[in-house]
């Protein structure tokens, strides 16, 4: 009898649920896992009563065949977990539910996703194109849904976050899109050039035959690009900035394509309601990108499939339009890049900013630019009064304890005022202040929005 693989999974969340789903159904495992939160175990413990439940201090390492680690938690910086700790002594494989899913899916399309900004929307909008234009696209990674729940067969599109990457070394992916790379999740990484490293882990995960799409539109990603494209023919640049050969590219909104002898006009960019402000144009033209190389797809069914779209929830999402009033939910900004791209965008705005800050002083400053189309900033949580204190020789500045109160007052100050108005949360900072994720930092913002505009000025 061949004995059993010794398994342990530490975070016990969704990614960490499938795994322990996926591992039990195969049968050739012995799980052990922990959550450092005490509901976390006990849900698993209902879930799945066959696996044990240990500490990592008094678990024999030594028989340990992997650790399957949820992205979220550390295993470099700012420190790592015990658990982590414990099983390099024992020189244990470290990985993620994704890099599972990567050795088992050797006969599906896998397509991968990543950048700073734009990842989300791009892998939404990678699967419903593919969608409309005749395949079975199914969604997964760090957008919510585990890669290790998804049926067999289909085409599987994961967006892929830097802490994910860190914890895959397959090379399955088909394809892969890298957007963007700007400052962010510094601590996590041990400073810029750990995060650089992190994002480039999705070139060695292409298949030899696959296809790598890479914009050069920022100077970490032009960097990767030129260090790779003499290693791999595979590897193909997008622009929307400047003209580029052997890619894609936009000027004067024509998108084009130098892959062969002489340029090639493709189509115009259409204005879209779900895909609206200049940034957007990166994430289309890296998925026209990407399904033009492997799946040869027309420009037509291409360009319907855009108007068909709905954006992702969070970013740049209008909540309501009343009057002079217009309200946005751009509560995915959780940093001064996205946070400069609405700013870029809108006109009249009333501009809702803080929580928890991850950069530096010196990125807040570098928005100065971006405000000429803001009336008066209220700055709330945490890094509130930064914001204040940058920018208060600028525009009017105010200081609230907390999202709830900044927004009544942008509202009274929006009902009050004649001329058009645009509440904007585009936070330029995390959520974990006051929320659990910017998702719920979203949802609160959407309901106070909607409450407010129905109460009487008082």
């Amino acid at each position: 009898m061949i004995a059993k693989k010794s398994y342990y999974i530490l975070g016990l969340e969704k990614s960490g649920l499938a795994s322990a789903q996926y591992l039990l159904q195969k049968g050739e495992t012995q799980l052990s896992a922990w959550d450092d939160q005490e509901k976390a175990r006990e849900n698993l413990q209902k879930r799945f009563p066959e696996i044990l439940i240990i500490a990592p201090a008094h678990y024999d390492w030594s028989k340990c065949k992997g650790l399957i680690l949820a992205p979220g938690i550390p295993h470099t910086h700012p420190q790592p977990h015990p658990a982590v700790v414990l099983s390099r002594e024992y020189a244990v494989p470290l990985f993620c539910d994704i890099e599972i899913f990567l050795q088992e899916g050797g006969h599906r399309d896998i397509l991968g996703i990543t950048g700073t900004n734009g990842k989300t929307t791009t892998t939404m909008l990678l699967a419903h194109v593919l969608s409309k234009i005749g395949y079975v696209a199914h969604m997964a990674g760090n957008i919510g849904v585990p890669a290790l729940s998804l049926p067999e067969k289909d085409i599987t599109v994961l967006e892929l976050s830097s802490f994910q990457l860190e914890l895959m070394h397959t090379p399955a992916l088909k394809g892969f899109i890298l957007l963007n790379i700007t400052p962010d999740h510094l601590v996590r990484h041990g400073g810029m050039s750990g995060y650089v490293r992190a994002k480039e882990a999705i070139f060695p995960l292409l298949k030899p035959t696959g296809i790598g799409i890479i914009s050069v539109d920022d100077k970490y990603c032009e960097s990767l690009y030129e260090k790779h494209k003499d290693t791999s023919s595979h590897i193909v640049p997008i622009s929307i900035n400047k003209q580029i050969p052997g890619g894609f590219y936009i000027h004067e909104k024509i998108v084009w394509d130098t892959r062969g002898k002489s340029p090639k006009q493709c189509f115009r960019m259409p204005d879209l309601t779900g895909l609206g402000g200049n940034h957007n144009w990166q994430n289309i033209l890296a998925t026209y990108a990407l399904l033009k190389t492997l799946y040869n797809c027309e420009d037509t069914a291409f360009l319907n499939a855009l108007f068909s779209f709905v954006g992702a929830p969070h970013r740049q999402e209008l909540i309501l339009q009343e009057g002079s009033i217009t309200c946005i939910n751009d509560s995915k900004a959780t940093n001064t890049t996205a946070a400069r791209q609405a700013l870029q965008r809108f006109t009249n705005v009333l501009w809702l900013v803080g929580g928890q800050f991850k950069e530096t002083k010196e990125d807040i400053e570098a928005l100065r630019s971006c405000l000429g189309g803001v009336k008066k900033i209220y700055g709330f949580g945490a890094a509130g009064p930064l914001f204040k204190e940058v920018f208060s020789k600028d525009v009017p500045c105010e200081v609230y304890p907390s999202l709830e109160a900044a927004t009544a007052e942008a509202i009274k100050e929006a009902k009050s005022c004649s001329s058009p108005s645009c509440v904007l949360l585009s936070p330029a900072c995390a959520s974990f202040d006051a929320f659990k994720n910017f998702e719920a930092r979203g949802a609160y913002f959407k309901d106070l929005c909607h409450n407010l505009m129905r109460e009487k000025i008082a």
